[in-house]
């Protein structure tokens, strides 16, 4: 049976078309990834090639048809072109224009010579095969060359099919000089109807290995990501629970809340919070809920929770909402307040065993009388009796009926929220739990606050120092680079995101400077990885030298950096670049080889403007300014209006 190719052209169009549509939806879902664009570029020409292949056949008008082979040819040439390219930038390398541009002016010649000048079918199908089959073969050694361990299987797989396209190819520019030259472009041999055939079945495998390694590449920074949440959410000494809002059922819980619990994971994980009465009163919470859901958040909410013997414990729980697999859930964070709240009880109950436990208690104690001025505005309060682990947290002695502002001088402007708080307290008797930097004495404390009776209010309190600063630790580890210090791309592309609504809020403009090292795959390849890291460390201090304390600069990947500069126009941020450029050219670096070198920088440079509605249009515009400076010459910044 002969198959017919003006068919299979079609269906080989229909089939890139699907493809493009494929890709696209990807590219929308994962704009981050480069090279998806060029894949999808790549997949357009193939679709725009065979539809190109049925006006051949217009032989009226010899000049159409000689316009339509050419374009049919150079499309598919091109797509092949752009398939790489896409594939070099999706695993972070670099392609070799030269060669690129060396090898479609070659094609263009020796084709346009065969079509124009001496119009021989057969020479021409050689030429388009063997340099198709020449650019299968460049993609399929420098995937091989370059293979990502966490892209590993995915990788070789797009070599095979790159490799298999390539030899088949092959066969075919022999095939046609030796066995059956090519008559007429349409005529079904076997060889022509393979040809076809295979376009169908290679491009649908390069859409699925593509598709494959996106997915493989998001699934690893998603673990990555769940792995920098988990050592968190693991690390803190308090409870913390992840729970369904609708059910309770629960997800995730951590080291603090087993302790804090006596349960172990195996008996709670996918369980309902209900079922496990860990809540003394599920009305509370309902009550956290319905504000979580309200406001998106709940702060100190104080309740009375269960352990797995029944014994009582108080706590104040912080919530959030989170969504995990579509569905609505909880992240709750509770803190231990038993032994507070316990001494806060038998503080009320008995005057003896208050003073008892009054001064031997772990927290610091102060009981105070609010001091009213004109029109009843609270202004300051006295001191009334505190207890030695007030001194001893504090550092500050003998103040028992002396006002703060005296104890401490300055302490009303610098921490206001205090007398806020203790004003509303000692008035309406309701108590409160915060959080505090108490600036006059450099510590974080942790307070809770309640009222005896009216116009007096009792602080107890806890130094959270220690605990403040483990946990600014884990976010500064989460946020930086480990090899060059300064922010990763995560959280440098956040902070960026958050000066483009501060943009939009206020008209403060900014400028967002992108940078690439020139050539520095060959110093890796000449003097070794350290060195490479060594002139990495050097670039950073070098331009840490050069922007203010208010620019921001971060690492987005590899030998690619972005400086983001605070209310700064293009003009300005261009003084800037320049002034880098220079800086890194003049500062020599020392390699550990007893050698030093210079780094050379390509640089886009873009200003924010009103059409932008996400950073992404603010890196694309960058990004592209930085190709124009690579492609003309590199060392050079390139402005995107």
């Amino acid at each position: 049976m002969e198959i017919d190719i003006r068919t299979l052209s079609l269906v080989n169009s229909i089939t890139a078309v699907i493809q493009v549509i494929a890709l696209t939806l990807q590219y929308i879902l994962v704009k981050t990834y480069r090279g998806i664009g060029w894949w999808l570029i790549g997949f357009l020409m193939f679709a725009l090639g065979f539809l190109f292949a049925p006006l051949r056949d217009i032989s009226q008008i010899s000049q159409i048809s000689q316009i339509s082979i050419f374009f049919h040819n150079l499309t598919l040439i091109l797509g092949i072109v752009f398939l790489y390219i896409g594939l070099l930038r999706f695993l972070n390398l670099k392609e070799n224009k030269k060669i690129i541009i060396f090898i479609l002016v070659s094609y263009i010649f020796l084709f346009t010579f065969f079509l124009y000048i001496q119009d021989d079918i057969t020479a021409r199908t050689v030429i388009f095969s063997s340099f198709s089959a020449l650019l299968m073969f460049s993609i399929s050694f420098r995937l091989l060359k370059n293979l990502d361990k966490s892209l590993k299987t995915s990788q070789l797989f797009v070599m095979t099919i790159f490799f298999i396209q390539g030899c088949f190819l092959l066969f075919r520019t022999f095939a046609v000089i030796t066995i059956s030259p090519v008559s007429d472009f349409f005529a079904p041999t076997l060889t022509q109807s393979l040809t076809f055939l295979s376009y169908i079945i290679i491009g649908n495998l390069f859409t699925f290995g593509f598709i494959i390694m996106v997915n493989q590449r998001l699934n690893i920074d998603m673990k990555e990501a769940k792995e920098h949440f988990e050592l968190i959410f693991n690390t803190s000494p308090d409870a913390a629970i992840i729970s369904r809002i609708d059910n309770g059922k629960i997800v995730s819980v951590n080291n603090g809340f087993t302790n804090l619990t006596d349960y172990n994971r195996e008996e709670i994980i996918g369980k309902s919070i209900h079922k496990l009465n860990i809540w003394k009163n599920l009305a509370d919470r309902r009550k956290l809920i319905d504000e979580v859901l309200k406001n998106g958040f709940c702060n100190n909410f104080e309740s009375e929770f269960l352990k797995k013997d029944g014994t009582q414990i108080f706590g104040i729980v912080s919530a959030k909402t989170m969504i995990l697999h579509s569905i609505p859930h909880i992240l709750s964070v509770t803190r231990d307040i038993t032994i507070r709240k316990n001494a806060l009880e038998a503080l009320k109950k008995s005057e003896e065993r208050y003073h008892s436990l009054f001064e031997n208690m772990i927290d610091g104690y102060a009981y105070c009388e609010m001091v009213y001025g004109k029109q009843n505005q609270p202004v300051d309060f006295i001191y009334l009796e505190v207890n030695k682990a007030f001194e001893r947290l504090t550092g500050l002695q003998n103040v028992a009926g002396k006002p703060v502002s005296e104890v401490i001088p300055g302490i009303l402007d610098m921490n206001p929220e205090l007398l806020d708080t203790y004003s509303r307290v000692a008035l309406s008797g309701e108590s409160e739990s915060f959080e505090v930097f108490f600036k006059p004495l450099n510590i974080w404390l942790d307070i809770s606050v309640y009222s005896p009776s009216k116009n007096y209010f009792v602080a107890v309190f806890e130094n959270i120092t220690d605990r403040k600063k483990a946990e600014e630790e884990l976010q500064y580890l989460a946020s930086i680079d480990g090899l060059t210090g300064i922010y990763n791309r995560l959280f440098f592309i956040k902070a960026c995101e958050n000066e483009l609504i501060r943009f939009h809020r206020y008209g403060k403009t900014f400028t967002f400077l992108m940078m690439d090292i020139d050539n520095f795959k060959s110093i890796n390849d000449q003097y070794g990885h350290l060195s490479g890291d060594q002139v990495l460390q050097s670039f950073v201090k070098t331009i840490g030298k050069e922007i203010r304390n208010v620019d921001t600069l971060g690492r987005l990947g590899g030998e690619e950096f972005g400086i983001l500069f605070i209310e700064t126009t293009v003009k300005e941020g261009l003084k800037t670049a320049k002034r880098i450029q220079n800086a890194l050219e003049n500062t020599e670096i020392q390699l550990n080889s007893d050698q030093s070198i210079t780094t050379k920088v390509s640089m886009g440079l873009t200003e924010v403007n009103s059409e932008d509605t996400n950073f992404d249009s603010i890196i694309s515009r960058a990004d592209q300014a930085l190709y124009k400076a690579k492609k003309l010459g590199k060392n050079r910044i390139e402005v995107s209006e």
